[in-house]
């Protein structure tokens, strides 16, 4: 079914717009569970985990509830025991095709009301390699499931199954240690965000989704405004010329609406945490007070034509050179700018409605240095 045409696929649709500029793109949108309520609900709820973290704990406790203390406590014990020990999440080894091809998937697309926006210009050759940025990160990246969905509703995956098959989505370290979050990253094939993760990927030959703003972003999320952490940041630029892989800018509309943000409570001490840590706590709620995501206005995904890179080095280990680096940075914040103005009206924003991009902390001691010099 993968590269069939629009119409011909069943429980999707596909409208064909015009942007701002007059390019031409394609809006489509997944009805697999239309007429089917409960089921996606269902669905939604179990696979929702990534963004709860609720039910692994809470199969867990059933596991405890229902199953003899003998039999309950060596299995809990075990499965901690290889979530610390397994290297899994290094590998990529628990890829499960079956589970990223399946339909449920689209329960979580369907639950937001997602549409996935195609530049009729979008080309992805399944011969070269591709690093896809996403923003913004909000509590989580969502729109980064598109790249990993390998069923025919798919447009990415119908237009470029090639591309899709080998990608490798980068996800910070402590998610790999949430029971049930755990099992469902990797079989959709997401692998640990470190640098020596990715690079091995990429050295390998596979394609890799980065959530660019990391942990910063989401303590900088506000709602009803787009921002992104990107000033500044410049090491997915590196990595990508490490290895002569194009750049694909993304921006999933609305996503930062699908909780309710208190930005200003406790700023200050989350802010200095993160600095010391590497961890954000971003004081959230969302539907009915709930960890259960609002399903929003309807989010939309869009995704940019690749920014090129020069062919990989013959050493992957020398350093690139940081003029380069600092035009194809400032060439990616224009694409993402772009990106946003071209498809802020199909998202149902006011025409007025900016992106801000902010400073990465790395970006803000490097001024800090400047100034005291």
């Amino acid at each position: 079914m993968a590269g069939a045409k629009d119409e011909e696929v069943p429980g999707t649709s596909a409208v064909a717009i015009k942007t701002p500029s007059g390019a031409k793109a394609v809006v489509y949108k997944t009805h697999l569970y239309d007429g089917s309520p409960l089921t996606k609900a269902f669905w939604a709820g179990l696979m929702l985990n990534n963004v709860i973290f609720l039910q692994g704990f809470a199969l867990l406790g059933l596991t405890w509830a229902a199953l003899p203390r003998y039999v309950a406590l060596p299995f809990i014990l075990g499965y901690f025991l290889n979530m610390v020990t397994s290297k899994a999440q290094y590998t990529g080894e628990n890829h499960s095709k079956s589970y990223a091809a399946s339909k449920e998937y689209a329960s979580i697309l369907e639950y937001f009301g997602m549409r996935i926006a195609l530049p009729d210009s979008l080309n992805l050759d399944e011969k070269e390699q591709y690093l896809f940025g996403f923003h913004p990160h909000a509590v989580h990246a969502i729109g980064s499931f598109v790249t990993t969905w390998q069923h025919p509703a798919n447009p990415l995956f119908r237009k470029f199954p090639g591309t899709v098959d080998k990608m490798k989505c980068g996800a910070a370290s402590v998610l790999w240690y949430v029971p049930w979050v755990r099992e469902t990253l990797l079989w959709s094939g997401w692998i640990d965000a470190g640098r020596k993760t990715l690079d091995k990927h990429l050295s390998k030959g596979a394609s890799i989704g980065i959530v660019i703003g990391g942990e910063a972003e989401p303590l900088a999320t506000e709602n009803g405004k787009d921002k992104v952490v990107l000033g500044g940041r410049k090491g997915f630029i590196r990595l990508a010329m490490r290895h002569g892989a194009h750049i694909v800018p993304t921006y999933t509309f609305h996503l930062n609406d699908t909780f309710s943000f208190h930005y200003h409570f406790l700023k200050g001490p989350r802010l200095a945490l993160q600095r010391m840590t590497q961890v954000c706590i971003p004081i959230t709620f969302g539907r009915w007070g709930t960890p259960l995501p609002k399903p929003t206005p309807g989010l939309l995904v869009a995704i940019g034509e690749p920014i090129r890179v020069p062919p990989k080095p013959a050493d992957p280990s020398a350093k690139p050179d940081e003029a380069i680096v600092d035009q194809i940075h400032q060439k990616y914040v224009e694409a993402l700018q772009k990106l946003f103005e071209e498809f802020k009206l199909e998202a149902g924003y006011a025409g007025d409605r900016k992106l801000e991009v902010l400073d990465a902390p790395e970006a803000e001691r490097e001024k800090r240095k400047s100034k005291k010099n």
